[in-house]
């Protein structure tokens, strides 16, 4: 959780307001912004006195601003779930634990790119411009693994059928992950056409790159070369097993 950001305070002097708005928000004053917003006054004998009173504001580092930003959109969904934030080299991780995930992450994760695209606007107007990655309870990893799978499933067919196939839209870090997933790929490529949020990814096979002929069969497999013959076998006893008796007159 992110500490008080902000106290307003009053004393006898702007030193001693600006001392206690200090001790208020427990930083020292190279850390805090100060805005005096009244100057003391002592009036005429003491009628009309005023006290100095100042606002200190404290100067938030770039992880606080973007833990703060995710923590204020995840209260307006749910304040019952926790948020933990891990910085990287030039991004930020930002999973959410808790009960009732599913109106977190919605179908297909839906509502939490929702989130995140939000979280990224909220951090646009702060002045922070770096990638953060909203995660529900490591959604992001099984939803990254289902997605490969599938991909390399599409592209089988693709080859084997010689047609193109076109995905529903998805936003733009689950159509790199498909990009991803068959760049090695010879025999199929990948490209994505339209507008977001409507952006789609087609795997199309590649011309001149025929579908791969169906392999030699094993001699181990059972075929009919190799299977033994088949021995017909009849209700009645064979010919030379008939007796012909002749009947006497």
């Amino acid at each position: 959780m992110i500490k008080k950001t902000s106290a307003e305070t009053t004393g006898r002097t702007v030193e001693e307001a600006i001392q206690a708005a200090l001790e208020e928000l427990g930083i020292p004053a190279e850390k805090a912004q100060i805005e005096v917003l009244e100057e003391p006054r002592s009036g005429l004998f003491g009628l009309g006195a005023r006290q100095a009173r100042i606002k200190a504001t404290r100067v938030l580092t770039e992880p606080e601003i973007v833990q703060q930003a995710a923590q204020e959109l995840l209260e307006r969904v749910d304040p019952s779930l926790t948020l933990e934030c891990e910085p990287g080299d030039d991004s930020y991780y930002l999973n959410i634990t808790g009960g009732n995930l599913g109106k977190v992450i919605g179908k297909h994760g839906e509502t939490l790119n929702s989130l995140q695209f939000l979280l990224q606007a909220m951090l646009a107007r702060r002045g922070v411009k770096v990638r953060a990655v909203l995660d529900a309870n490591g959604f992001r990893g099984r939803r990254e693994e289902t997605l490969q799978k599938t991909a390399l499933r599409i592209a089988e067919q693709v080859r084997r059928l010689q047609r193109p196939y076109t995905f529903p839209p998805m936003p733009p870090m689950e159509r790199r992950l498909i990009h991803i997933a068959l760049q090695s790929r010879s025999d199929v490529a990948t490209h994505s056409e339209g507008q977001e949020p409507y952006r789609k990814v087609i795997i199309e096979p590649v011309p001149g790159v025929q579908a791969a002929k169906p392999g030699i069969p094993s001699p181990l497999a059972p075929t009919k070369k190799w299977l033994p013959p088949i021995t017909r076998r009849s209700a009645f006893p064979p010919k030379s097993t008939y007796r012909y008796v002749r009947k006497s007159r």
